[in-house]
């Protein structure tokens, strides 16, 4: 009788913990979902005399798709850098526009730095380490007046990655990992809360 129900309730939290994940996930995705449909739904209910579940959401993914297409353009392009800095002059708002941009921008990044490869460096001491970036072997006049094998690696700062600090490390002291820079990046951005 105790294994029947040692296996009856093995079997149920095996159950639960295979379907949690995706009732979480569809139960947040409805919740988006409802949330963007709310933002124009009303606008729409009025013009039109009924509600229609879901246009509100279209209307709301086509007028991103409008701005992202104007955005892409050379006078769309200057508009919104205008915008950003109006926005960033405004005090309380420009706090949280500045680390939301910020955030984006250091994404956009990812595709567009030439980083090879995510490695763990021993820094400022042994014991610690940091988030560094491959950027190249170094091949130069730096290689040719040192002993060792140097590779040219990028320290990044947070919460913004685009600064930090170049170094000239020896190859032996790299650590590779295999994380992605898109998720190396994500933890740097996020100060550590986001972690891969």
């Amino acid at each position: 009788m105790n294994n029947q129900k040692s296996y009856f309730r093995n079997t149920f939290i095996t159950g639960l913990v295979l379907i949690l994940p995706l009732a979480i996930s569809l139960w947040i995705g409805l919740i988006i979902f409802n949330k963007i449909d709310k933002i124009l739904s009303p606008i729409i209910t009025k013009i039109i005399g009924y509600r229609i579940p879901g246009l509100g959401f279209i209307l709301t993914f086509l007028i991103v798709l409008l701005i992202g297409i104007i955005g892409t353009r050379f006078i769309g392009k200057k508009i919104f850098a205008t915008f950003d800095k109006l926005m960033l002059k405004i005090p309380l708002i420009s706090t949280f526009y500045g680390t939301t941009k910020q955030l984006i921008d250091a994404f956009e990044l990812s595709k567009k730095l030439p980083f090879k490869q995510v490695v763990l460096l021993e820094y400022p001491k042994k014991g610690i380490y940091v988030i560094a970036f491959i950027m190249q072997a170094q091949t130069g006049e730096i290689q040719e007046i040192t002993p060792q094998n140097l590779v040219a690696v990028f320290i990044p700062s947070t919460p913004n990655p685009t600064t930090g600090w170049l170094t000239f490390i020896p190859e032996e002291d790299i650590i590779p990992t295999t994380m992605t820079v898109e998720n190396a990046l994500k933890l740097v951005i996020s100060g550590g809360i986001v972690a891969p």
